[in-house]
């Protein structure tokens, strides 16, 4: 039980050990009685009391000699011995002695561990050193050291904040005793200060080698444990029993010598079999209120374990015999125990088949405890066996359900709804985690701190380090939100944001208990961004010989791609999950964010070898939220006019049905959001959209989709980007897909988009990125149906009366970006309206770039008829504005349409055959002044 005790202290930084004289005995230093023994054959006398002994000898010599002589006495060649060693080794925070040598801290150099000494209350003071060698009684180096009767009577006035520091040393930390007699004198001084301190006493142990009954109860009146140390068949040899029990305390405390924990090895023995599972969840325990595990947090705890990677599963593997980097001495004794534990998984029935019920079920719920904290690191079963490149795994997915926290899944679709209080931590960070996606960054924050003070009163180290990390992301949000955004300034001063501080990770963890430093190792490595970097670097090699693959392939040279495949997915998904159920603020870190574009590049060079490319949502929802929106199109691009990619994006319905979940819930973020600088979801948005115009649509969801854009472009004043990616997606389905639009949607469409425009044409809606969108044609949708269908007559004739009034230039970009496509699907009345209108438009335009492109537009589309005369007309006198001018607005248009006309009509006029084949020669990239016609 003490063995516990003192590992417990250790881990928490709170182990303190008092060293007496016995100790430096072992280096042939004299003890207490040895030298009282020297004085009192001096002054030849018989006095017992050691304390009158030391004064009367300091009254008979004189103050000088009685410093030199017992200096004298004690200047003996000693160095430290092995028992200093195992002290150290017990990683004590402060060692307390009552002697004056140096051994302590001449062994300190020896192993290079800062310790402070303390001889005097001014050494306490200029301490800037958290672990203490305290030398209670001072030394030769000091100006004064305790020994006499006076020394002690006048303790508290020489060594006040010494005593002091000792006292609560008493009351907070777990006490060894180590070197004393029962009869030692320094004991009672310090037991006196023990009675007299706080009821509130920690553990404390007196290490003796002699049972004696009464001591024991003597000490136990001041509730201190003896333990007797065993004899280990060398009764008389002091050290050697001091030694071999300290190494065996080692052993077990700082876990050198593990399968001592266990005890006995036999499996069939359902103790063992306890003692081997909660030594593995005692390892595991701090992350079962983490809601999903870094499995490199699990290999840092668990040590000597590794994983495997199959079917995009993860596999946890124990080592046996392998030689692996950071084998040590404690090593074997892990693998023993995993090997113990490997055996119980493979016989468990037949063990719990000779078991009491009470011993299974306590086993039960231990081993789902295990599994349950494996399971939120995404692990799905252990190897229990493996040959070679085979092994055979035991299953842990369905022994143990998974969290039922159920907003995890409305955060993995982005439905950022509040919950109504904050009892839990898992409350307060769901509710942070939500305000920081709806742009409330202020609110965040408060609630942010609330949480900090929660997990810091509850000692909840793990929550309290997200907390820190959240709090740094939501400070860089507001400081970045009040520059840049206008709308953010108005509920946020900026002096109140430039107030505030973040905090220093790395000095926050520090702070925190050694035992719990070393659990949460791990974490502070991903909480400080070193994982991401060293991930970044081992995803970034692996992408480098993708891209030279890529290379040989489009050369024709051949090539393999599919090495790693599951490995990339595996760091994928975990970091999603991670982020997500974690919820931290994690989104906008460039290098979290440069991973997941790099492991989607990877993705896609595969695409060059296969027919058939399939993400899950753990990617997808990678792609669409830390990739930026050009990058994002710039690679999935490849997928429309890449000749050489033969691999088609196929999802499937059940995920599509999920995309339009993500693209609902990030419109109503997008659309209620109090800040203007709101880039990310509109990234978001835009991912959503251009993703869903490569691929194959379900019908069901295709119609949802162009129901929802209707809405979208409808009841909001979205930004250009929105438009533009709603227009790519009509125009991108159709190419793809030959994309087609029932004549209900294609006449709500087209007369929602006419009625907004009359709103901005009176001035009734301002809405620049509307207008700037609809010039640029993105609400043509007119070659997504065959059919005359739209039928609109009083909206048309207001709609043209309105435009007419317009300058010239104005009436011609409207005419050209929707007007003549709506002509194109218009029927009765309505087409004659507009037919009238654009004729009209032809005769009263000058400019002769624009009416050339008119009349061979309408030409084309039966608007006019076709006459020979007036186009050759028309092309001499381009001809001729080309030569003077240097605008080619309407050039490539009517290169192309020209080409379709001579096709269409059969024309073999050999001028207008020549000036089209010299249209087709001419590179804009060059100065065409004084070339054209040459």
């Amino acid at each position: 039980m003490y063995k516990k005790i003192m590992q417990e202290a250790i881990n928490q930084d709170k182990l303190a050990i008092f060293i007496g004289s016995g100790v430096s005995k072992n280096s042939n230093l004299p003890d207490w009685g040895e030298l009282i023994e020297s004085l009192k054959k001096e002054l030849n006398i018989n006095e017992t009391d050691y304390l009158k002994i030391a004064q009367l000898y300091y009254l008979a010599v004189g103050e000088v000699t009685y410093f030199q002589n017992i200096r004298r006495y004690f200047d003996i060649k000693s160095e430290p011995n092995s028992i200093h060693k195992y002290i150290f080794d017990l990683k004590p925070k402060y060692i307390i002695t009552t002697n004056w040598d140096t051994l302590l801290e001449q062994y300190t150099n020896t192993i290079f561990t800062k310790y402070k000494v303390v001889s005097s209350d001014k050494d306490l003071v200029s301490s800037n050193i958290d672990k203490m060698i305290i030398k209670m009684h001072g030394d030769f180096n000091s100006e004064k050291f305790v020994f006499k009767e006076d020394d002690y009577i006048n303790y508290s006035k020489n060594f006040p904040l010494i005593e002091n520091f000792i006292k609560s040393i008493l009351s907070t930390h777990t006490i060894i005793f180590i070197g004393y007699s029962y009869s030692d004198i320094n004991l009672k001084y310090i037991f006196n200060w023990i009675q007299n301190n706080s009821s509130l006493q920690p553990p404390m142990f007196y290490f003796t080698f002699d049972k004696n009954e009464y001591q024991e109860k003597y000490l136990q009146n001041f509730k201190i444990t003896t333990i007797v140390i065993p004899e280990y068949d060398k009764k008389g040899d002091y050290k050697y029993r001091l030694e071999r029990f300290l190494d065996e305390l080692n052993g077990f405390v700082n876990k050198k010598e593990v399968i001592q924990i266990v005890g006995n090895t036999d499996i069939n023995d359902i103790k063992t079999v306890e003692n081997i599972l909660n030594f593995i969840y005692d390892n595991l325990k701090i992350l079962e209120k983490q809601n999903f595990i870094l499995k490199e947090q699990i290999s840092e705890l668990l040590k000597e374990c590794n994983f495997e990677y199959h079917n995009k599963q993860t596999f946890l593997y124990f080592y046996k015999d392998e030689l692996t980097y950071g084998y040590h001495k404690s090593s074997k004794g892990y693998r023993k125990i995993y090997n113990l534990f490997l055996e119980f998984l493979l016989k468990k029935e037949e063990i719990f088949k000779c078991a009491d019920d009470s011993d299974v079920k306590k086993i039960e719920k231990i081993l789902n405890k295990i599994f349950f904290i494996l399971i939120n690191a995404d692990i799905n079963g252990i190897i229990v066996k493996k040959e070679l490149n085979k092994f055979w795994p035991y299953e842990i997915s369905s022994k143990c359900n998974k969290t039922n926290f159920v907003k995890f899944k409305s955060l993995f679709q982005d439905d950022f709804g509040l919950l109504e209080s904050n009892e839990t931590i898992l409350d307060f960070q769901y509710n942070i985690f939500s305000l920081y996606h709806q742009r409330e960054y202020k609110k965040a924050y408060s609630l942010n701190k609330k949480l900090l003070t929660k997990c810091f009163e509850n000692d909840d180290y793990l929550n309290l380090l997200f907390a820190f990390f959240n709090h740094n992301e939501l400070i860089w949000k507001i400081k970045n939100n009040v520059i840049y955004d206008e709308k953010f300034k108005n509920d946020v001063s900026e002096t109140w944001a430039y107030s505030l501080e973040k905090y220093d990770i790395e000095e926050k963890f520090f702070e925190l208990p050694l035992e719990i430093r070393k659990q949460l190792k791990a974490l502070k490595k991903v909480l400080t961004f070193d994982f991401l970097n060293d991930l970044y670097i081992k995803i970034d090699n692996e992408y480098q010989k993708k891209k030279e693959q890529e290379k040989n392939i489009r050369d024709d040279k051949g090539g393999f791609l599919d090495s790693n495949v599951d490995r990339f997915y595996i760091w994928q998904k975990e970091l999603v999950l991670f982020y997500l159920r974690n919820m931290l603020l994690i989104d906008t870190n460039f290098r979290y964010r440069q991973i997941h574009k790099k492991l989607l590049e990877i993705e896609l060079i595969r695409g060059l070898t296969f027919k058939e490319i399939k993400f899950d949502t753990y990617q997808l929802y990678a792609y669409i939220h830390f990739i930026d929106k050009k990058e994002f199109k710039n690679l999935f691009i490849k997928f429309v006019n890449d000749d050489m990619y033969k691999s088609k994006l196929i999802i499937d319905i059940k995920i599509q049905n999920w995309l339009f979940k993500l693209l609902e819930n990030n419109y109503k973020l997008y659309k209620n959001t109090k800040t203007s600088f709101n880039f990310n979801k509109n990234d978001e948005l835009s991912n959503i959209i251009f993703l869903f115009s490569i691929i194959k649509i379900d019908d069901v969801i295709k119609k949802q989709l162009i129901e929802q854009f209707i809405k979208m472009i409808e009841e909001y004043n979205a930004n250009l980007d929105l438009y533009e990616s709603i227009g790519e997606f009509f125009s991108i389905q159709y190419k793809l897909f030959n994309l087609e639009i029932d004549a209900k949607n294609i006449n709500k469409f087209y007369s929602m988009i006419i009625e907004k425009l009359l709103k901005y044409l009176n001035m009734q809606e301002i809405n620049v990125w509307f207008h700037r969108a609809f010039e640029s044609g993105y609400f043509d949708i007119s070659y997504t149906i065959k059919e005359e269908v739209f039928d609109n007559l009083e909206l048309v004739r207001k709609f043209i009366d309105k435009i007419s009034n317009l300058n010239e230039t104005e009436q011609i970009k409207i005419s050209l970006s929707f007007l003549f496509g709506l002509y194109k699907i218009s029927k009765n009345k309505t087409k004659e309206i507009i037919k009238k209108y654009l004729i009209n438009l032809h005769n009263i335009v000058e400019r002769i770039d624009i009416k050339l492109h008119l009349f061979i537009l309408y030409v084309l589309n039966e608007i006019l008829e076709f006459d020979l005369q007036t186009l050759k007309k028309d092309l001499e006198k381009y001809k001729q504005y080309l030569l003077n001018n240097n605008e080619f607005f309407y050039f490539g248009t009517i290169k192309y349409n020209l080409s379709n006309l001579i096709k269409k009509f059969n024309i073999d006029d050999k001028e207008i055959l020549e000036i089209n084949q010299k249209l087709h020669d001419i590179n804009l990239d060059k100065d065409m002044k004084g070339m054209f016609f040459i």
